[in-house]
């Protein structure tokens, strides 16, 4: 006869012990948090690691220490030697080792026995309850589908909700939009589009002359828009000129009838008429205040600016082509093709003209 396989008393009921640490598939001291259910199993025993996971691995133990709640063991009893975390539940099961070494013996004490006549005997007594049963099947596979992923307001806060059941879950997401972030660094400069349809033709038409007091400053204002300027001038009055020579005395003649009155004196000489020209145009910080001085006379006014730039603001989206502008062959600003040749114009017309009145603009 073959030598039995080697069997191990059962445990009633399995009582589980939980890791108080993880550990490697090398580790061959096991700590747990209590080992007085495990404590009362003859040495040598199998102990499953894993009862609560997927896989298990069967190990040996060897050794009791009931002080420090430490079993030393023999790794892959049976299946692999494995790494388990903190709180892997562990307990004497019956596994399939257990199975495996039953039947072997069973298949060696039978070897050879033939023609066995067995007479049934009388009906026994009810037994007692078995002991627990083996692990069952594994249940369904439990399912996850995504159902709705709506965007919160910013600053609020994510969360998850399950719309279906523990079993066939559908998890609702709420994840709130990102606070705007910094201006990022300015990117490569794109490929040159195509030319787009031509533009409106920007307009320029004089609204308002109206003439300040003398030694008051020039000034022009447009109340229209940056494509249909409407100007509106404000032009001081000149000095009023200095008293004209009073005319020479005539001859005294003999008294007589009262001769006719004298001719009246010939008028003074025109004042000089106030002139107005641009002096620097310097740009200020962004945010700073726009500022004009005059650095001539209130006759001869040289008005300095100071125009702050704009802040930087986000890119707007691409505008409807313009036309182009319709060029204008009259008055002061013929051969103006287009919004730059009329601020130069206007640039050179305030910067060399020494009499601004008479200036004709087209409306």
């Amino acid at each position: 006869m073959n030598e039995l396989a080697t069997m191990y008393p059962p445990q009633k009921d399995s009582p589980p012990a939980s890791l108080s640490g993880a550990i490697n598939a090398g580790d061959t001291a096991l700590q747990f948090l209590q080992i007085d259910q495990l404590a009362v199993n003859a040495i040598p025993f199998p102990l499953t690691l894993g009862t609560d996971q997927d896989i298990t691995e069967t190990v040996l133990v060897t050794a009791i220490d009931i002080d420090t709640n430490t079993l030393t063991v023999e790794r892959a009893l049976y299946g692999n030697a494995a790494a388990w975390p903190v709180g892997a539940k562990c307990a004497r099961t019956c596994n399939a080792g257990d199975i495996e070494a039953l039947q072997e013996n069973v298949r060696i004490l039978c070897d050879g026995i033939e023609n066995i006549s067995l007479t049934p005997g009388e009906k026994g007594d009810k037994g007692d309850k078995g002991d627990r049963g083996y692990r069952g099947a594994a249940g369904t596979a439990a399912t996850i589908e995504v159902g709705a992923v709506t965007t919160g307001a910013a600053g609020s806060s994510a969360s998850v909700t399950n719309a279906g059941t523990s079993g066939a879950a559908v998890l609702d997401f709420t994840i709130p939009r990102g606070e705007k972030g910094d201006t990022g660094t300015t990117g490569a400069t794109g490929q040159t589009g195509a030319d787009g349809a031509p533009g409106a033709a920007a307009t320029v038409a004089v609204g308002t002359v109206t003439t300040g007091a003398a030694g008051t400053n020039a000034s022009v204002t447009n109340v229209g828009t940056s494509g249909a300027a409407v100007l509106n001038f404000t032009i001081p009055r000149g000095e009023k000129g200095d008293t004209g020579e009073t005319g020479q005395k005539g001859d005294k003649g003999d008294t007589g009838t009262t001769g006719a009155t004298g001719q009246t004196g010939a008028a003074g000489a025109p004042g000089a008429a106030a002139t107005i020209a641009v002096g620097t145009v310097t740009t200020g910080a962004a945010g700073t205040n726009a500022g004009v001085t005059n650095a001539g006379t209130s006759g001869a006014a040289v008005f300095n600016f100071t125009i702050p730039r704009g802040e930087k603001g986000d890119t707007g989206e691409t505008g409807p082509a313009g036309a182009t502008m319709t060029p204008v062959t009259t008055g002061a600003l013929a051969g103006c093709n287009n919004l730059d040749d009329l601020i130069t114009r206007l640039n050179s017309i305030f910067a060399g003209t020494s009499n601004i009145t008479g200036l004709a603009f087209p409306s």
